[in-house]
């Protein structure tokens, strides 16, 4: 084809594209999408959980609805996989003051008080009630392990000004050292803390034993609390019962074919659309994370765009496959296993990623690659974006599911447009997006695709 007859033909689609999802803005179900996915129905959609099932199925429903295909091998877009998950078994984790006679004489709130750190290494299970000894300088740390025959028994409370310097020290102490203590407890300012566990969690520790007792993180006021409980002869008590497991769970896969499928095996190009549809989860301290934002707000551009190229029949050269990931907070496992399990081509493939797009309080879209990473697919997304009028800028970071495909070649960028003044929080509600921002979103992945 010549350049000039192209360059009007991709024109003219451009304007067909901005017509089609300005005609579909009035109609745009992606903010009851959102309410829907981040609504009590899912608990925040916690990989592993019932309501992160369920809503593979609610996504699944609606990719049937629209027509999408199953990817060859799949069930129901169904895409099974195994991944390691933590969560909370028996309640809350408890940190209290106890005394003498082991009755409580003040609990501290988890999450505004403390939080567990979990992790490569730290326990996840346990019970402790004893006495406790304040590490006030570093020194210390050999006489405490090697002259305190009770140790084992008790918890070693270490303030903020003797653990930042010293950190690696001490840690690697406890590590090598024996005997240790029952507990630790680390002065910190935890911020503003509203989810239970450490979301990352990896194989690793499915299979290592722990190193370190249960480790706490208090806030500054509470920490000094419990030193001068301590002081007074108090003794403590921790509590915390986290599961480690492996869960089979999936993510959720359908195609549109593209115009090429009909010719060559090695003219065929394939174009992956992908949003991570697991959350932060419920905080088991009678709060929700709805996970609006992140990232209910990248599927529902995800089926927006799904929905415009099945019902205004827009007819594109490549297959475009559409993925609602899972597993990514704790690892993007979903994305990993989907990329490492491709059928397609990969020098025939590219990746455009969803994750927390449409913030009220975020004017500029990113468009991220991997960290050194120069793309060619940046720089196009980046010319389109200031062609629509959409403010953007480009960005490097590997924090979403687009690292999993640029680990295994295949050209991979990131639209984020976040406020992460939500993310993880129970605020992180429907309310915090501006539809429009996510309109801009889908007419330029719409206009891109059109253009390829």
């Amino acid at each position: 084809m010549g350049r000039a007859l192209k360059k009007i033909l991709t024109t003219v689609v451009c304007a067909a594209v901005m017509v089609v999802t300005a005609t579909a803005s009035s109609s745009s179900k992606m903010i009851p999408v959102v309410e829907e996915l981040s609504s009590s129905l899912f608990a925040g959609r916690l990989t592993g959980t019932s309501g992160n099932d369920r809503a593979a199925h609610y996504i699944a429903s609606l990719f049937a609805e629209l027509g999408l295909e199953p990817m060859a091998g799949l069930e129901d877009y169904h895409q099974e996989y195994t991944q390691p998950a933590r969560f909370l078994v028996d309640g809350a984790p408890q940190l209290a003051i106890v005394s003498a006679q082991g009755e409580e004489s003040n609990s501290l709130q988890y999450l505004e008080d403390f939080v567990v750190a979990l992790g490569q290494g730290l326990t996840n299970q346990g019970a402790v009630t004893g006495s406790a000894v304040v590490l006030r300088r570093v020194e210390q740390l050999k006489h405490l392990t090697t002259g305190l025959a009770d140790l084992p028994g008790r918890v070693l409370l270490i303030p903020e000004s003797v653990f930042e310097p010293n950190q690696n020290e001490i840690m690697q102490h406890l590590v090598t050292t024996s005997p240790k203590p029952a507990g630790l407890i680390i002065e910190a300012d935890i911020g503003d803390q509203t989810f239970p566990t450490s979301l990352f969690v990896t194989f690793e520790e499915l299979d290592n034993p722990a190193q370190l007792p249960l480790l706490f993180s208090v806030r500054t006021e509470a920490f000094w609390e419990l030193v001068r409980a301590a002081e007074r002869g108090s003794g403590l008590r921790m509590v915390a019962d986290y599961e480690l497991t492996e869960v089979e769970v999936k993510n959720v896969v359908g195609l549109v074919p593209g115009r090429l499928e009909e010719g060559p095996t090695n003219d065929r190009q394939y174009v992956i659309i992908g949003a991570h549809f697991d959350g932060a989860g419920s905080t088991m301290a009678g709060t929700l994370n709805p996970s609006a934002h992140d990232n209910a707000s990248g599927v529902a551009v995800l089926l927006e765009c799904a929905a415009l190229l099945r019902h205004e029949q827009l007819s594109l050269d490549p297959t475009v496959v559409f993925v609602a990931f899972n597993g990514e907070e704790q690892g993007m496992y979903g994305s990993r296993f989907l990329a490492s399990h491709w059928p397609y081509p990969k020098d025939a493939t590219i990746m455009i990623n969803i994750d927390s797009v449409g913030a009220k309080k975020n004017d500029v879209l990113s468009i991220e690659t991997g960290p050194g990473v120069e793309s060619t697919l940046q720089l196009e997304l980046l010319a389109q974006s200031h062609k629509l009028g959409i403010p953007a800028e480009g960005g490097q970071s590997n924090g979403s599911d687009h690292r999993s495909f640029a680990e295994q070649g295949i050209p991979a960028i990131n639209l984020i447009q976040a406020d992460h003044s939500v993310m993880h929080r129970m605020t992180d509600n429907a309310d915090v997006l501006d539809e429009e921002k996510l309109e801009q979103v889908v007419r330029l992945i719409l206009t891109y695709l059109q253009g390829m």
